[in-house]
């Protein structure tokens, strides 16, 4: 980052009708008043120098503060600090507008103390008058929000070269939840892989199961660096890979001791992957070099769209780009979940429909959280094991990237659209040894029917891979009717060409 010049703002805070002016500055490091530490009381935090937005202040109301013009086409990263006293009401986040970009802060979860959010803007190509402030709010009533210490500092073209991957073409498909006493029964399942505690016990029982195991790794990087010169004799030659992080955006982890973590792996095992989960994918980028695969972990059973953990991959994928993607599948509920919204188990084709739809928008790999919830009752373990089978059955196609070009579909039944007013049917080519495959997936809980476009070069008849069905194309469009969250896979029939 470079440090760019003081910029004064005039901040005009418009509290239910009354109007304050405070003149503010904002630095790359300046400092008002002490930092919010954890055994600091909430009063405390609150007597030191803030902008609030208290619980009563009527919605959209907030503090404003004018900004001057920025550099065409250059990125700039907000940081401050917020504070709010409670998180029960679901959804309700600061707001901040920087140059007319309206960005909710969704990552601000902790309580009762500071927590250091992220935004990243870039300049708009054209800069309205009404664009040239700050703001900042809140989407919600019945909460207080505080901020303090902001900084807006132009990020630094570095000309950084592009992340390099590991060139192992593994597609893992594992599960939260292991322990060195459950590997065996995991591996049985079919699972490859498992997110285990690095320590000598969970290496020696991944070795004896023959697992790909990838281990989570401890955040002091002393404490990493001396686990791995330990182990490293046991890890040589052993295939593995590394959790570096689990939600950092929402934990506010620094970003440098994520980097430093991400170094210190890289310098012992430099051919080994590593990957951390993301629950909000616009802080991709303040952890793009912290990790080689970001894992989109949306969980909507029961009760949000299917597209949720689609969208995310999405909104990820124009940061790293989706060769960097992996998926974590809600495979949990009920019970001790009950009380947070997930009710009830999700079902076969729940969990089956999100782990294609993941790979359809370029998943390169499938976690499920987590293994001792989903095996808990029969129906969930034999659910659970179905999806592994069919995935486990495509492990070859599934190592594939997604083909590049888009394969159009139109909608021919009543119900045509998803959440967002995409197609209900999406679908992703892959290639193998001259074979293609298309994978499709009906985002909605009713019955669908799409027709699925063909490229010219393809072939006439198709066969769906699961259940044998026949599809002959008419027009260069297959006409395939899909049951609700239905997913299928139509491999070219060349022989019957």
């Amino acid at each position: 980052m470079i440090a760019a010049n003081d910029i004064i703002l005039n901040i005009i805070g418009n509290m239910c009708g009354r109007f304050l002016q405070v003149a503010v500055t904002f630095l790359i490091c300046c400092a008002w008043g002490g930092f919010g530490k954890a055994d600091i009381s909430a009063a405390q935090l609150k007597r030191q120098f803030f902008y609030d937005i208290p619980p009563d202040m009527e919605l959209y109301a907030g503090w404003q503060a004018e900004l001057p013009s920025c550099t065409l086409g250059s990125s700039y990263r907000f940081e401050a600090e917020f504070f709010r006293e409670t998180c029960t009401e679901e959804y309700i986040y600061p707001v901040i507008t920087i140059w007319g970009q309206r960005i909710t802060l969704d990552t601000h979860r902790m309580i009762g103390r500071y927590q250091t959010l992220h935004a990243r803007v870039k300049c708009p190509s054209e800069l309205q008058s009404r664009d040239m402030f700050f703001s900042f709010e809140k989407n919600g009533d019945g909460i207080a929000f505080y901020m303090k210490n902001p900084r807006l500092v132009q990020i630094e073209n570095s000309g950084a070269r592009p992340h390099v991957l590991p060139e192992e073409r593994l597609f893992p498909i594992g599960a939260y939840g292991a322990v060195p006493g459950n590997l065996e029964k995991m591996r049985s399942d079919g699972l490859s892989t498992a997110v285990i505690g690095l320590n000598r016990e969970s290496v020696e029982a991944c070795l004896v199961q023959g697992m790909h195991c990838t281990f989570a790794v401890p955040h002091d990087p002393q404490r990493l660096l001396a686990e791995l010169v330990a182990l490293k004799p046991l890890l040589k030659g052993m295939d593995f890979a590394f959790y570096v992080n689990d939600e950092p955006g929402i934990h506010s982890f620094p970003r440098q001791k994520a980097e430093k973590i991400q170094r210190i792996i890289k310098e012992q095992f430099p051919d080994k992957f590593t990957n951390m989960a993301i629950v909000r994918p616009h802080v991709v980028p303040e952890y793009q070099d912290s990790a080689d695969y970001f894992m989109l972990d949306q969980y909507p059973v029961p009760d949000m769209p299917m597209i949720w953990l689609s969208d995310s991959l999405d909104s990820a994928a124009g940061y790293v780009g989706r060769e960097r993607l992996q998926s974590v599948i809600q495979a949990f509920g009920g019970g001790r979940f009950a009380a947070s919204g997930w009710p009830r188990l999700p079902t076969f084709e729940e969990m089956n429909c999100l782990a294609f739809l993941s790979i359809v928008h370029g998943s390169r790999g499938v976690y499920f959280f987590t293994y001792p919830e989903i095996t808990a009752t029969a129906e969930g373990h034999a659910d659970f094991r179905k999806v592994v089978a069919r995935l486990n059955s495509l492990r070859s196609w599934l190592e594939q990237n997604n083909l590049s070009a888009e394969v159009g579909v139109k909608m021919t039944s009543r119900y045509t659209t998803d959440q967002v007013g995409n197609p209900a049917v999406h679908c992703a080519g892959k290639v193998q040894y001259g074979t293609k495959m298309l994978i499709c997936v009906n985002v909605l809980r009713t019955e669908v029917e799409a027709g699925i476009a063909l490229q010219t070069g393809d072939s006439r008849q198709w066969l769906e891979y699961f259940s044998d069905e026949r599809y002959t194309a008419v027009e260069d469009n297959l006409r395939v009717r899909f049951q609700p969250l239905a997913v299928k896979v139509l491999m070219e029939d060349r022989a019957g060409r």
